[in-house]
């Protein structure tokens, strides 16, 4: 398997109380043990293994730099691993302050995902949407409760 991480610093918020109804938060919530929340947006895709390294290359030139440009990312990964002798499954990873910052980055449907030109010469899936997952503790890289 192969992992990618962004070496990013985050803030610690001491509180969750300046969150508006979009979800807009002015710094990094904690829960009640202290630990960091944050947002995760997983996108997972299915590409030629023989593409892994070259299909890598590309999402870190487009995705990875696109999130890591995005005011209110705190970081993103790709991870990869072979399913069987030709098909590998790709994951991007990108953690996030708030839904508003997602917004930013994927417009308003964001459970949307977004590709970029060249993804379908590589991609077998393509799933329409994404997931995101409330994130407690370390979750984003260089992130440190």
């Amino acid at each position: 398997m192969m992992l990618l991480l962004s070496n990013v610093r985050v803030k610690r918020a001491q509180r969750f109380d300046d969150v508006d109804p979009r979800g807009v938060i002015s710094a990094l919530p904690t829960d009640s043990r202290g630990d960091i929340v944050s947002i995760l947006r997983e996108w997972r895709g299915v590409i030629r293994r023989r593409q892994r390294d070259e299909y890598v290359d590309y999402i870190r030139a487009t995705g990875l730099d696109d999130y890591r440009a995005t005011p209110g990312n705190l970081g993103a990964a790709i991870a990869v691993r072979d399913l069987d002798d030709g098909r590998s499954e790709v994951i991007t990873l990108s953690w996030w302050d708030s839904l508003d910052s997602i917004r930013a980055f994927a417009g308003d449907g964001i459970d949307l995902a977004r590709y970029y030109p060249l993804d379908d010469q590589y991609l077998l899936e393509r799933p329409r949407t994404v997931q995101h997952y409330q994130c407690h503790g370390d979750a984003a890289p260089g992130a440190k409760g």
